[in-house]
């Protein structure tokens, strides 16, 4: 009889074990996936910085109060659609409404008629994405 006990409470501590095990190890996978996901993400913004740091520099000499030409121009609006996508991106990773996104991270203007305009849209948009980066990194994960 107390063999019988002992057998079922040690059957149930078992059982409670390997339940825990799986926990675990369900967590443990979640937890690389999420950072592997963050790392993308890392590395998309970072090579959308680069880009972006790279294109500034080209403009370092341009006539802050004129308007881009064409061309340029539509390098700048490409480089804005990629921010776009970033901070779409990010909200997602960070299961934020738009709500929260905007508070967090207000979206950067798209409007800009000057060089000055658009250089100071790209060094906020540059700003932003380190902040997203910084932010997926210190705040855990909801469960």
């Amino acid at each position: 009889m107390e063999a019988e006990k002992f057998k079922a409470e040690a059957e149930r501590s078992i059982a409670l074990v390997k339940e825990k095990l799986a926990h675990g190890l369900i967590e443990e996978v979640e937890r690389l996936r999420r950072e592997r996901v963050i790392t993308s993400f890392r590395e998309r913004v970072e090579n959308h910085i680069r880009d972006v740091s790279v294109f500034l520099l080209s403009l370092l000499n341009a006539p802050w109060r004129e308007a881009p030409d064409p061309a340029i121009r539509q390098r700048i609006e490409f480089l804005m659609k990629i921010y776009q996508s970033i901070r779409k991106d990010f909200g997602a990773i960070a299961e934020m409404n738009e709500n929260k996104l905007s508070d967090l991270f207000p979206e950067e203007s798209k409007y800009f008629e000057t060089f000055g305009d658009a250089i100071i849209r790209l060094m906020n948009m540059i700003s932003q994405e380190r902040q997203m980066v910084s932010y997926l990194i210190r705040v855990p994960r909801k469960k």
